[in-house]
């Protein structure tokens, strides 16, 4: 549903456009480019690369109302948007995407949904063309509140998907991590797992495939202490053998994603409080699969500043790059972080001027060993998506 307030400001339209075509068409290997207008408050959650060299963004506008809609954009390899982007995908109360996955006919987004308008929210599927239209949408969920984190294709063409429950039938706190693995178009969950502890919320934010199985990272939080953990599980392939344990310092720390190596490797990326300065940090390392021990961990940090990791991609040249943020009270910029296969920083950027832009998800692009990033900009009276293209170390030239 589209809907559109009354009040647009002619400044802010204006610095759009400014922003928008700021990078010529020839200045492909490398550019910055903004999506939204004066009506919406759109942030950035997801981007991949399509078949034809182009781009997908997956988004999220706030109408005045406060109720929300996928926002959806197509580009070129340039960055440029095409003539059916963006779309505005959803129902009449809040609707929001979390993951895009590229198929051979069209997109498969995956988040939340809330049909009812009163807070009882599902996971939600959308199939789309390869120009954003409907072609089917599914819920998953009870009586009670889910949401969709994360989604990815199994070997054998199923869906795994992972977000948080808090169905009283099928968890025992408060919420619960959730994971589900169904057909290709969700008309059939095959099997559905949940990790749940008493007095304890708990979340999956990304699952992956193993041998076996499947490998889970997401936070648990203590609600009685108020303090969280990284969580760490492995599951067999029906989900009625989890182990479960946590990661972290002794403040709050929060996990957000893996990667699974050629080899079996196990990589997790979160962000963790120092425990003297309470400032964020990002924490990597190396799972011991079995056991779920980690092998070793690295703590970057940015004097003055505080970061946030959010996602990470690994490089045919056998390189890490992590996007998340670099804050302070009175700004925030997107970072990149390129890291090798022992945690040793390579270099790292961040982008940003005034404002507050934050890099949510990050694609590595095999053609030209870069990366593409995608977040928010948020100015003081208007937000957009973003979108950053860069080298292979994070350079825009």
């Amino acid at each position: 549903m589209i809907r559109r307030t009354n009040l647009v400001i002619l400044i802010i339209a204006l610095l759009i456009s400014c922003h928008q075509d700021e990078i010529s068409e020839e200045q492909s290997k490398a550019f910055i480019k903004f999506f939204g207008n004066g009506d919406l408050v759109v942030t950035g959650m997801d981007v991949k690369q399509t078949a034809d060299g182009g781009y997908v963004v997956l988004g999220n506008a706030i109408y005045e109302d406060e109720t929300t809609d996928i926002y959806l954009i197509g580009t070129d390899e340039n960055g440029n948007s095409l003539g059916w982007s963006p779309k505005l995908i959803g129902n009449q109360y809040n609707d929001e995407g979390n993951r895009i996955i590229v198929l051979s006919d069209g997109f498969l987004i995956f988040g939340t949904t809330d049909l009812s308008g009163n807070g009882q929210t599902d996971m939600y599927l959308v199939k789309t063309d390869p120009e954003g239209n409907v072609v089917w949408e599914k819920t998953i969920g009870g009586t009670s509140r889910e949401e969709g984190y994360d989604i990815q294709v199994t070997a054998t063409g199923d869906l795994i998907l992972a977000g948080v429950t808090d169905d009283p039938v099928i968890t025992t706190g408060n919420k619960s991590a959730y994971m589900l693995v169904t057909s290709s178009d969700a008309s059939v969950i095959r099997k559905r797992g949940t990790i749940s502890y008493l007095d304890f919320e708990a979340e999956a934010r990304a699952i992956r495939e193993i041998t076996g199985g499947y490998m889970i990272i997401g936070t648990i939080t203590n609600m009685a202490a108020s303090s969280s953990d990284i969580l760490l599980a492995r599951s067999n392939e029906s989900f009625t053998e989890i182990l479960a344990k946590t990661a972290g310092r002794t403040r709050d720390d929060f996990g957000e994603d893996l990667y699974i190596s050629s080899g079996g490797e196990v990589y997790i990326l979160g962000s963790s409080n120092n425990p003297q300065t309470n400032i964020s940090e990002v924490y990597f390392g190396q799972l011991e699969s079995t056991l779920l021990e980690m092998t070793w961990t690295k703590i970057l940090s940015e004097p003055g500043f505080g970061l946030e990791a959010k996602g990470m991609a690994y490089s045919d040249q056998g390189f890490f790059a992590i996007t998340g943020s670099r804050l302070s009270v009175a700004e925030q910029d997107m970072m990149f972080l390129r890291l090798d296969n022992t945690g040793q920083e390579l270099n790292r950027k961040f982008y940003g001027e005034s404002g507050f832009q934050e890099g949510h998800a990050i694609h590595y692009t095999p053609a030209d060993n870069g990366f593409i990033i995608t977040g928010t900009n948020d100015f003081e009276v208007f937000s957009m998506a973003a979108m950053v293209k860069t080298g292979p170390d994070g350079n825009l030239d």
